[in-house]
């Protein structure tokens, strides 16, 4: 979800959405930027949070998607370019990522739902050392 905000807004929005933090089945994942606030959080969570910010029009939502989180080993973490590495691989291999969010030690991608499952095996065969991915030949199922 995005609400387009202007900064001096975002306390409140946050206020209000603390009211239905308790009713949720996670906390959401809150990413204020210049201009919005972005929220990640399960789908059944929602319907809630749209209904508490129902007066505010600059709230969008994003149907079908996935979110990916992947927590860096300490190795990682101190690698240079591992986040551009990571969303270049996936890139290359056909995946669709629509918002990227990189922490010390986590990244967090929302992808196409589609896209949700090959984003899963690039990964997985770049762990384990696969080349079948490194080429960016595959072909994503659509």
């Amino acid at each position: 979800m995005t609400i387009r905000t202007p900064r001096t807004k975002f306390s409140t929005i946050i206020r209000e959405l603390s009211e239905v933090w308790s009713d949720l089945s996670e906390f959401p994942h809150i990413f204020p930027l210049s201009s919005s606030i972005k929220l990640i959080l399960p789908g059944e969570d929602y319907a809630l949070v749209r209904g508490k910010l129902e007066h505010l029009r600059e709230a969008t939502t994003h149907a079908n998607v996935a979110k990916l989180t992947l927590n860096l080993s300490p190795h990682a973490e101190m690698t240079p370019g591992i986040a551009s590495y990571i969303t270049e691989l996936l890139f290359r291999n056909g995946v669709n990522i629509l918002d990227a969010f990189l922490g010390y030690g986590d990244v967090i991608m929302v992808v196409d739902d589609r896209d949700g499952p090959l984003a899963y095996d690039v990964l997985q065969g770049e762990i384990h050392g696969s080349t079948k991915w490194r080429g960016g030949n595959h072909e994503p199922s659509r």
